[in-house]
């Protein structure tokens, strides 16, 4: 994959490359029709941003998935 894309990445949200595929390694195998792995994901990808997800967003996500 291009590696401009994760400079830009990097840049932008402060997340790493290697954070980028351990957190699109476990969405592989996850169940994501299972509530409580995807609010654990949300709460995941908002730490690695550094953001914080309210409630009322968070359960829009999922409703949305």
């Amino acid at each position: 994959m291009d590696n401009n894309i994760f400079n830009n990445i990097e840049k932008e949200a402060k997340v790493n490359k290697e954070d980028i595929f351990k957190l699109a390694s476990s969405v592989q195998n996850a169940n994501l029709r299972d509530e409580t792995v995807l609010r654990q994901l949300i709460h995941q990808v908002a730490l690695m941003a550094g953001r914080e997800v309210p409630k009322e967003q968070e359960d829009q996500i999922v409703k949305a998935i």
